[in-house]
């Protein structure tokens, strides 16, 4: 049984993690999407540093020194800047995501248009999909902040759900391995 305790131990342990971070997300969205781009600034400053200081090693006319000096600085600027204005990164995101789909969903209206041309009977469907899709690609554009805190409160739920379900398998697997053992014995 020590086996058995042990894996419920490690299941429950990250079924915890799982839903604290899961309500986490729900909770405070706004939080957790600074936390994550300022984390991406960092990383953006402390590689722009590392190649400054790497062209501050390197003689002038080094090789690829000036190639280090100019990476350098640009990704140290964009880093402070991230860092300081964490929505940023976050806002890029999903107007990039929307300008994706709805040139989708403009391929999908001119792919409708050619199905009704070849006589295709169900291509309203196609049409039908297409504004959906659409709409969801302008909903990104239009409002990019509330979509990335919507984004993350989704994935919140997902965690909370999935740490529960892990717990209540976990214990029903738990009881049902003890009574097997039990009529086992």
């Amino acid at each position: 049984m020590n086996i058995l305790d042990s894996m419920k131990r490690s299941v429950m342990s990250s079924s915890i993690i799982y839903i604290v971070l899961g309500l986490v997300m729900i909770i405070i969205p706004g939080v957790v999407n600074d936390f994550f781009s300022t984390i991406i600034g960092v990383f953006f400053l402390f590689t722009g540093v590392s190649q400054l200081a790497s062209y501050s090693s390197k003689k002038s006319y080094a090789a690829g020194a000036s190639a280090n000096l100019i990476i350098g600085l640009a990704m140290t600027i964009f880093g402070i800047y991230i860092f300081l204005n964490p929505k940023f990164i976050t806002s890029i995101i999903p107007i990039i995501a929307g300008i994706i789909i709805l040139v989708n969903a403009i391929n999908k209206v001119k792919q409708s248009i050619e199905y009704k041309t070849a006589k295709y009977s169900k291509w309203w469907i196609n049409l039908i999909s297409a504004v959906i899709v659409g709409i969801f690609g302008f909903i990104l554009i239009s409002n990019p902040f509330s979509t990335v805190e919507w984004l993350i409160r989704f994935l919140g739920f997902i965690l909370l759900v999935d740490g529960l379900y892990n717990i209540v398998i976990m214990n029903n697997c738990v009881r049902s391995i003890k009574k097997v053992v039990k009529t086992i014995k």
